[in-house]
């Protein structure tokens, strides 16, 4: 059974989107690459609010971006296919089988660290609630 016109166009859409976003996230991450040369070279230095929002907004655009792509674009391929959705997991290794991923463990690594950050900033966010 072919997929419908709507799947089509709902992938499109999906594709269109994490396409933008990675343009989004590559951005940040010029900006912010001096800022990570000197804290890999300096772990201790100073880096100015401004330096720190630019780091967060790269952090927060790379959890977007990892679940935009396995959230929604590698569901969208699952409906196109007429796959069962399974787990996060199962959804991961479909993707490593087509093709799609070289490795679905290093996939699985970077859904901890997207999960990591997302941590991260709620504790961050918690902390500047209980400072005001």
């Amino acid at each position: 059974m072919a997929p419908s016109n709507l799947e089509l166009a709902y992938f499109q859409e999906q594709l269109i989107f994490t396409q933008k976003m990675e343009e989004v996230l590559h951005y940040s991450f010029k900006k912010v690459k001096p800022i990570i040369q000197l804290l890999e070279t300096n772990v201790d230095a100073e880096i100015s609010q401004e330096q720190a929002e630019m780091l967060e907004a790269l952090t927060a655009r790379f959890a977007r971006l990892s679940d935009i792509l396995i959230q929604k674009l590698f569901r969208a391929i699952d409906a196109l296919e007429l796959t069962d959705e399974g787990s996060l997991i199962d959804r991961i290794n479909r993707m490593e089988k087509r093709g799609i991923i070289k490795n679905a463990q290093e996939w699985l690594e970077l859904r901890k660290l997207r999960n990591q950050i997302a941590r991260s900033e709620e504790r961050r966010v918690g902390k500047e609630c209980r400072s005001r």
